[in-house]
């Protein structure tokens, strides 16, 4: 059971990414929905469940049928967007997902570091709302 389901967590802020991104009101999670962005093999990325499948059309979300999280990061540069590619397959979005430990590794550049892009996807069921044009 994820953390913010077992405390009853409403709201989740979150930053960094340079765009605005709501998401629909989710619990649990699905398992083995992702594909390895190499090989395809399907792999758990903990797909989290959303409890709707559109935004509430009054724009009020009911948080006891789960949390909500908000990506909440347009300020400071017009640097890399949080884009999603398409699943080719089905024409949803997809997000990249990371499944394995991806710690920084030496770069080519001395003394600096690199850490290792997404190593999986998966459809972004969960995703009501993104505007990635104003970071």
């Amino acid at each position: 059971m994820p953390l913010f389901d077992r405390y009853g967590v409403d709201l989740v802020l979150c930053g960094h990414d340079h765009d605005y991104e709501r998401k629909l009101a989710r619990r649990g999670c699905n398992h083995n929905a992702g594909r390895d962005a190499v090989t395809g093999d399907p792999v758990d990325t903990c797909q989290p469940r959303p409890t709707m499948q559109v935004e509430p059309a009054d724009g009020k979300y009911d948080t006891r049928h789960g949390t909500i999280h908000l990506v909440l990061g347009g300020g400071g540069t017009s640097a890399p967007l949080d884009a999603y590619g398409v699943n080719p397959s089905n024409g949803l979005p997809q997000a990249k997902v990371i499944t394995r430990a991806n710690r920084p590794v030496p770069s080519a550049v001395a003394a600096t570091f690199a850490k290792p892009g997404a190593d999986a996807v998966e459809d972004a069921i969960w995703s009501a709302r993104r505007d990635t044009e104003s970071g």
